[in-house]
């Protein structure tokens, strides 16, 4: 045993000297340029951010070495930004990068103190993405300097040396000209043997261009660069920073020949796999029946892990090796499924997507390096173009109308493809919710049967939530879900869950006893009442607090809503139909309600529809106007006056409208018209007498 710990022990030191020695020092590289920087400001205290300002933001890369240096020039304008300052974490890839740092230094009132020593660095393996379960094996060089003032100056310096060795020489990039903080000078430099393809977004800076050595310099320079104003409203793909996009690939056509290549595993499907395959065409005849069992297969079984470091980052693993191991991250189990497909002579390819960028695609340079996610495109043999996400799970459906996302555009690794794919999706994601009110007395409770019915994506969402949910958890969630729009909510049954899995349908019953329903009608103390709402469709509903706005305004979509509300009401009401519609640009809204005195029901249907997954912001105004109507609108309210509740307490049975208005002319007549007549006929009386006695 001791001889093992002794084992462990030395192991552990070679692989911690092996990591630190990954750290080098070194002198600025000679074919770096020099940029100065100026300690004068031109920003308010006040419009500082986290406490501290950039001097000097200096990024210059040399393509032909592999090169990427870096040097950030930063000053603490208050003891809040000590924190972010006193700590530099650069992060590389130790199986293609080593870093070297130049200097640390801290600038103290004209003084420099030299603070880089390479044994108070430490080297750990942070894997801010875990909780995604990916592992993309990067390591983080940090050192936390001691002895850091307000107004220091930190000045440091690193390079950091090494391509990922997939691009195949080829260069690409996106470079942010703005940061969260105050950039006083920016600069960014690329020396390049090929000629760059560059693409600016919200900035109009121009580079600087020489060539020396054979060497094409570009160089983007620029001053007083204020922090990127974010808009938490905005949609997901709007770039609000200040983008540079450099490329050396030519066309889309380009990044295809490279995907191709990296897809290109050429390992004979093993007995296990093959095993899998003839499984699925001995038991299931149909193409659709064969689509659809790989897609559960690779989406239910193959558990979703990504193991991304180096080159693992960009090329999948053999699908041989995934099947054995039952894991894989996007790219892993897209081919995995294709693999599988083909070898049932089902055509089917991996298209590199976006979930960022999304709609901005077609704007942008080509280069592998804007695609975050990759997923399957089959074409059936009736030529139909299906898209499947294998990394989604417990989707259900038919093969042709299972939930895709709305990643706008994807770039179909094939040979016969030469550009981007516009992606069509014909999803509604509808949701109908069917509220039944039975309202006790006047004043009293009532008890709410709800019947809800989830379809598509909604339905996807919905079966994830029960299977990663216990009853008793469910139960407790959705009492909360109505307890914040009812006071004491008392289940009376536990929610009961139908999945129709063939038509990726979900619908669940529930049923409540609700102890207080009637309410103060708002700045009318005379009069209670009750409000009914749809909430499902208030839920989503994107109610802006600006009346407006420069940039994009995200709206959930695709979403469909439909909310029926019946009332059983205890007595009759007065109660007039109401129907109405709101046509917007962005959205749809219909009203519909109905009352059927007989019956004593009331009839409210609600239907919401978003048309778009943004508002522009030349719409802005219409919207604006046409969603306040809606939410003025959005609530249905009944009420009563709480003396004929009083009245219905003691005894008193029958309260309704026609007796209230009965009740109103009998009370007129006692307290108004009668004392009227008899103040008549007591004048008519005296004139009468005193005519009498005249004569």
């Amino acid at each position: 045993m001791a001889s093992f710990k002794f084992l462990a022990c030395l192991i552990f030191t070679f692989i911690s000297f092996t990591v630190i020695a990954q750290i080098k020092t070194s002198d600025t590289p000679n074919w770096v340029l020099k940029q100065n920087y100026t300690t004068t400001i031109d920003i308010a205290s006040d419009e500082i951010d986290y406490g501290y300002v950039v001097l000097l933001s200096d990024e210059q890369i040399h393509v032909p070495k592999q090169k990427h240096y870096n040097r950030v020039v930063k000053k603490i304008t208050d003891n809040l930004g000590i924190q972010d300052v006193a700590e530099i974490a650069e992060i590389y890839d130790p199986t293609y990068q080593t870093i070297t740092f130049h200097n640390i230094d801290v600038i103290r009132n004209g003084d420099v103190i030299n603070k880089l020593d390479i044994n108070n660095f430490q080297v750990i393996r942070r894997e801010s993405s875990s909780e995604s379960y990916i592992y993309d094996g990067r390591l983080t060089a940090m050192i936390n300097l001691s002895d850091i003032r307000k107004d220091d100056i930190l000045d440091y310096s690193y390079t950091i040396s090494g391509f990922n060795p997939i691009h195949n020489g080829n260069f690409s990039g996106i470079f942010s000209l703005n940061d969260y903080v105050y950039i006083n000078t920016s600069s960014l430099r690329l020396l390049s043997n090929t000629n760059l393809e560059y693409k600016l977004f919200n900035s109009d800076l121009k580079p600087r261009y020489t060539t020396s050595n054979g060497l094409k310099d570009y160089l983007w320079f620029s001053e007083k660069v204020n922090s990127v104003n974010f808009d938490n409203e905005a949609p997901i793909w709007l770039i609000e920073h200040q983008y540079l996009i450099v490329s050396n690939y030519q066309n889309w056509k380009n990044v295809i020949d490279w995907g191709i290549d990296i897809y290109n595993v050429n390992d004979k499907i093993s007995t296990e796999l093959k095993a899998k395959i003839d499984a699925i065409l001995s038991n299931k005849a149909m193409e659709h029946e064969q689509i659809i069992a790989t897609l559960e297969f690779v989406q239910n079984e193959i558990r979703y892990l990504g193991l991304e470091d180096g080159i693992g980052s960009y090329k999948p693993f053999s699908p041989n090796k995934v099947f054995n191991q039952r894991f894989g991250d996007c790219k892993d189990k897209t081919l995995l499924m294709v693999t599988m497909l083909r070898a049932m002579h089902i055509e089917a390819y991996p298209m590199l997507v976006s979930t960022t960028f999304g709609k901005n695609l077609p704007k942008i340079l080509p280069s592998p390096k804007v695609f975050d996610h990759v997923v399957v495109k089959v074409i059936d043999k009736s030529g139909r173009e299906i898209y499947y996400d294998p990394t989604i799970t417990n989707q259900k459906g038919r093969y042709d109308n299972i939930y895709f996302p709305n990643y706008e555009y994807g770039l179909v690794i094939s040979e016969e493809t030469n550009d981007l794919e516009k992606i069509q999706s014909f999803s509604n994601n509808l949701i109908e919710v069917y509220d039944e009110f039975y309202l006790e007395a006047v004043g009293k409770g009532a008890t709410l049967k709800v019947k809800t019915i989830y379809n598509e994506y909604e339905a996807d969402k919905m079966r994830n939530y029960y299977k990663n949910s216990s009853t008793s958890s469910i139960k407790k969630d959705f009492k909360a879900y109505y307890s914040n729009y009812y006071e004491n909510v008392e289940v009376i049954e536990a929610p009961i869950i139908k999945d129709d899995s063939l038509n990726n349908e979900i619908t669940i019953y529930e049923h409540y006893k609700l102890e207080d329903i009637w309410e103060e009608v708002l700045a009318d103390d005379d009069n209670i009442g009750v409000t009914f709402t749809p909430t499902t469709i208030s839920d989503i509903l994107v109610l802006p607090t600006e009346q407006s706005k420069t940039k994009e305004l995200a709206l959930y979509y695709p979403i469909a809503k439909r909310h029926t509300i019946n009332v059983k009401l205890p007595e009759a009401w007065n109660i007039s139909p109401i129907d109405y519609n709101i046509y917007s640009k962005d959205f749809y809204y219909e009203f519909e309600g109905n009352y059927n005195p007989s019956s004593r029901e009331l009839n409210l249907m609600s239907y919401y529809k978003n048309q778009n997954d943004y508002v522009s912001p030349e719409n802005y105004a219409q919207y604006y106007r046409d969603i306040k109507t809606l939410e003025s609108k959005l609530s249905y309210y009944i009420y009563i006056p709480k003396s004929y509740v009083a009245s219905y307490a003691n005894g008193k049975k029958n309260i309704n409208s026609s007796e209230l208005a009965t009740s109103f002319i009998k009370n007129l007549f006692l307290f108004l018209i009668l004392p009227i007549i008899v103040i008549l006929l007591i004048v008519l009386i005296i004139i009468v007498v005193k005519r009498n006695s005249k004569t």
